[in-house]
């Protein structure tokens, strides 16, 4: 862990990388910029409301926090040490949360993954270190969630609340995540009362940072300049999601049912996945994460990055997947032409959106693949979990005629 913090520390402090990354829309999205986030600091330090240009839509608690780090003696220093330690922390939950009772209950003796290997995964996960060095503040968002599901885990079930609803602040969509996680809180607590006190201090939590944003900004702008972007996509930037250019080239017109259609697309596997996956609720809150990641409005490598890291926890379904070789090949495909076709497109002006937005669909379809392949065998292994006499064996869907 010590390394992955000194590896990150050392791009942001001594390289160029945090200026050139930044500007890469498969990291940074426009509710994430550290560029925007910039903004939004140097407006509040000069008394301006940050809300008001249109240019920073994060949320206050972001303000609060890094605004403090600038007053401090070599703040530069300190705010990069700030993020990857962060980063690092994210990583360093994973560990926790694979060390725990849940995950080793869950998972056979002979299958459990080293944490020497789970401690690499999460902490050298390049997409992570990205992330980080491009300073985007879904890390925190990512924290937040992360820092949740460990609490939870082990039993802490207020804070675990309290930081779901810190991540609901920051990004919104985690609050999908409240079903399945209310049902682990009802898995694991002896206590009839524990998810409806988990359900009451989320609801608490996020009304009382709610309040604190509006003494600590002035006014409710920051409210309807954050969840207006989000509901109205206000903003057409391009982004490895499947919003973007849709709504560019659609009739204004139709844009608020499309719109409806788009967030409610979002919601509608919520209950499916709590249902379908009753018996794991974290690997069903898992597999939400990865279906937001893939249809939220805003997406960036950050998002792929948290659920994709979470994966190893689960090594009892690897058997019975059956794509994921090609399915890698596929995300890398992606990583290495998406630059590629942006390139060709914003710089060299030979391609159009047509080219960058065409290895955005790969790029979720492959993800979709990846849910697909993961959830089919979490399935099969629950199968084979009620009906042992069958573990191992070729099974085949037929058709019984009448």
């Amino acid at each position: 862990m010590l390394l992955a913090v000194v590896l990150r520390f050392c791009l942001l402090q001594w390289t160029a990388l945090p200026g050139l990354l930044a500007d890469r829309v498969e990291i940074s999205a426009p509710v994430a910029s550290s560029k925007r986030l910039n903004e939004g600091l140097f407006l509040h330090a000069n008394g301006i409301n940050p809300y008001d240009g249109g240019v920073f839509n994060q949320a206050p608690i972001l303000l609060a926090m890094l605004s403090l780090f600038r007053q401090l003696p070599a703040a530069r220093l300190m705010e990069n040490l700030f993020y990857s330690i962060s980063d690092v922390l994210t990583s360093w939950m994973v560990l926790q949360l694979a060390s725990s009772n849940y995950i080793k209950q869950q998972t056979p003796p002979d299958l459990q993954v080293s944490q020497q290997a789970i401690s690499i995964i999460s902490a050298l996960n390049p997409f992570s270190i990205l992330v980080c060095v491009a300073k985007s503040s879904a890390l925190f968002s990512s924290l937040a969630v992360m820092a949740a599901l460990t609490q939870i885990v082990e039993g802490q079930v207020g804070s675990g609340a309290f930081l779901l609803a810190v991540a609901t602040h920051l990004s919104l969509y985690p609050c999908l995540l409240l079903p399945p996680l209310f049902l682990l809180v009802k898995d694991l607590s002896s206590r009839k009362s524990s998810p409806w006190k988990f359900l009451t201090v989320f609801v608490g939590s996020l009304m009382t940072i709610l309040i604190f944003s509006f003494l600590y900004t002035g006014s409710w702008r920051f409210l309807t300049a954050s969840m207006s972007m989000l509901f109205l996509f206000t903003d057409l930037t391009p982004n490895v999601g499947l919003w973007w250019y849709f709504f560019t080239e659609i009739f204004e017109d139709f844009r608020r049912f499309f719109l409806g259609v788009f967030q409610l697309h979002l919601v509608i596997y919520v209950a499916p996945m709590c249902i379908k996956l009753r018996r794991d609720p974290l690997f069903a809150a898992v597999t939400l994460s990865g279906i937001i990641a893939i249809f939220k409005p805003y997406p960036s490598i950050a998002d792929s990055a948290f659920y994709m890291t979470l994966l190893p926890l689960f090594p009892q379904i690897y058997k019975h997947t059956r794509n994921l070789f090609v399915i890698a090949v596929a995300l890398l495909y992606c990583c290495i032409f998406g630059p590629a076709f942006h390139y060709l497109w914003i710089y060299q002006g030979s391609g159009n959106a047509n080219f960058f937005y065409a290895i955005t669909l790969v790029w979720n379809l492959s993800q979709g693949l990846l849910l697909t392949d993961i959830v089919f065998a979490w399935l099969r292994e629950e199968w084979e979990q009620l009906n042992p006499q069958h573990r191992g064996k070729q099974c085949e869907i037929t058709q019984v005629a009448d």
